[in-house]
């Protein structure tokens, strides 16, 4: 859905651009948007693309809401 729904999300280029500059292993929307999305690799890695996303929509120092998760695969 992303292709079809990414040219309504304002700054969309800019901030996926941002997210993988600064690490994201991977950028998306989140259901139907405007909810972006990155994976990471470790809490350092979340913290810098965070910051990233957060200024590429705000600019340097901008508010907007980031939440980072610590997801583990379990070991069977």
């Amino acid at each position: 859905h992303q292709p079809y729904r990414s040219p309504l999300i304002r700054g969309w280029d800019a901030i996926r651009e941002a997210a993988l500059g600064a690490g994201a292993a991977s950028v998306f929307l989140s259901g139907a948007g405007p909810t972006m999305a990155a994976f990471c690799l470790g809490a350092e890695s979340a913290g810098l693309v965070a910051r990233a996303m957060r200024d590429a929509v705000t600019g340097p120092g901008g508010a907007c809401e980031g939440i980072a998760c610590d997801a583990r695969v379990a070991s069977p």
